[in-house]
């Protein structure tokens, strides 16, 4: 995938980008520095913990009124400002949130279901052999993280079907959506992906060495005045989707994809974000606790400090010299320590103590800090641990989740929806049904499965007017394990069940009564006459 890039093209041209996502660029700098944990943190030093008033007049930086950050390695405020990044903390509170909820958005794989032409694709779609159940948690991560995330259907030679990749929300630059009408739907007309990647060997020569190389795909629906490699106008039907590569400036000849000789009337990409499928960034569900990490970092920071100045008492002479009384001497600089055999002289009028700072509010810091923390796991990286010494109840899990990850049910509504929506291009690319393609995420969230007395319960109530179909009940079951079979299969088996006892019902002969003894002696055998 395309490495993340900070700064825009030098130039306007194809890298050009779409005013929208220049509004949220530091949100999604800020939400991959923050999934990357505290090394990329401090590796940014000031832009994410600014240094104090008194580093900066210690000479931390070269020039202070310049715009850009030059440090001053020698001096006071630079050492100072090292020691503060160092002792400071960065909490995982995006990590830990993450990791919490997609597990629990997929604690039950989701149900996909394709036309046999696609069916490939349930463990392998996409370049990286990717599965389907694999690709949708990537979409839900990136849904989290970045609030959206781009599908783009492809195709090769010799694969079976189309395969899928997925572009990262910053590197979906450019976009136009067409309305044909006033309330018409709008449909994609114009995309550019910046796949801009690390590749080795680019000069030929040296093939260990990696550098940069800055790559764009654009994709259009034809009608473009565009040239070929040999810069001869290539003329394309207006409404077909076709594309090409701008590699390090140079572009490729522009292509009509297709499959077996079928292309297509749209192009083929789907944009999913944290609530619909539209193309412009989306809400980022997971930015306010980025935001609250930062301000624990920039707080866990400032405690350090005063607890390091804290313990760093200054020692202080009072009426000390630095020459022999009496002498006429120059002055000299004394080193003054403290500890097991050091030694200060001091005239008799002389005194000597130590000053150091007042700690009356770290307590109130370390409050701050706790509340900070708390809130944050509330937000998302603690959300489902057991509250007190009581694990709570499949029930109180259920209330307490749907009340605080209300929100988890959409996006998991939407990324379905958007995988769904590019599998339905592949099928339509191919030939097939495309009404066959389903894929239904996992909604429930919390481990409180149900058994069969529940089962039980809920057939009564359906005997009793519960309006409610035998399928709806059976897939009820699948969804708690009671059955891993589909309807059809369930149906089939139990025909099959009731034949096997029809048989054995028909095959059974019960055993004659025996007449009684006539003079009252001991019964007989029906068949032989023989007394027992």
């Amino acid at each position: 995938m395309p490495i993340n890039q900070r700064s825009s093209p030098d130039s306007i041209g194809i890298g050009e980008r779409h005013p929208l996502l220049l509004e949220v660029d530091e949100d999604y700098v800020l939400m991959n520095d923050s999934l990357k944990g505290q090394r990329v943190i401090k590796d940014q030093n000031v832009t994410y913990l600014p240094p104090t008033s008194g580093m900066v007049a210690d000479g931390l930086f070269t020039s202070p009124s310049s715009s850009s950050v030059v440090f001053n390695t020698r001096s006071l405020g630079y050492a100072a400002y090292s020691a503060y990044l160092l002792r400071a903390n960065y909490p995982s509170f995006i990590q830990d949130a993450l990791d919490i909820l997609i597990g629990v958005m997929h604690r039950e794989p989701p149900r996909i279901e394709l036309p046999p032409e696609l069916e490939p694709m349930l463990k392998v779609a996409t370049r990286r052999g990717e599965s389907l159940p694999l690709l949708l948690q990537k979409i839900n991560e990136a849904q989290l993280i970045k609030g959206r995330i781009g599908l783009l259907a492809d195709v090769a030679v010799g694969r079976p079907t189309p395969h899928l990749v997925w572009y990262a929300a910053e590197n979906v630059i450019n976009w136009d959506d067409d309305r044909e009408t006033e309330f018409g739907l709008d449909k994609l007309k114009f995309l550019v992906l910046d796949e801009t990647r690390l590749a080795r060997g680019l000069e030929g020569e040296d093939r260990y060495a990696w550098d940069v190389e800055r790559r764009f795909r654009q994709l259009d629906l034809g009608g473009f005045a565009d040239l070929d490699g040999e810069g001869t106008p290539v003329s394309t039907a207006i409404g077909t989707y076709t594309t090409f590569v701008e590699v390090d400036g140079l572009s490729e000849p522009r292509t009509t994809p297709n499959f077996r000789g079928r292309t297509l009337d749209e192009i083929p990409f789907v944009f999913i974000g944290s609530t619909d499928l539209d193309p412009d960034p989306a809400r980022i569900p997971l930015l306010p606790l980025a935001n609250l990490a930062l301000a624990v970092y920039r707080g866990d920071a400032d405690y350090r400090q005063c607890l390091f100045m804290q313990g760093q008492d200054t020692l202080v002479v009072i009426g000390a010299t630095n020459s022999s009384p009496g002498s006429e001497e120059p002055e000299k600089s004394v080193d003054r320590r403290v500890g097991a055999g050091a030694v200060i002289e001091l005239p008799l009028t002389g005194d000597a103590k130590y000053i150091g700072i007042n700690g009356d509010g770290l307590p109130e810091m370390a409050k701050a800090l706790d509340a900070d923390q708390r809130k944050a796991r509330e937000m998302g990286s603690r959300l489902l641990e057991p509250r007190g010494s009581q694990a709570e109840s499949g029930e109180a899990l259920k209330i307490r989740v749907g009340a605080s990850v209300a929100h988890l049910r959409k996006i998991a509504l939407v990324g379905a929806a958007g995988l769904e929506a590019i599998l339905k291009v592949c099928a339509r690319w191919v030939g097939a049904d495309e009404n066959a393609v389903k894929v239904v995420p996992n909604l429930d969230f919390a481990d409180a499965k149900r058994g069969p007395a529940d089962a039980l319960s809920m057939t009564q109530a359906k005997k009793e007017g519960l309006p409610i179909s035998d399928k709806s009940v059976h897939r009820w079951m699948q969804d708690n394990d009671l059955t891993k079979m589909t309807y059809e299969e369930e149906i089939a088996e139990m025909k099959t069940e009731a034949t096997l006892v029809a048989d054995r019902l028909e095959a059974f002969t019960p055993p004659q009564p025996q007449a009684p003894p006539a003079n009252g002696g001991p019964p007989s055998d029906s068949a032989t006459g023989v007394k027992k």
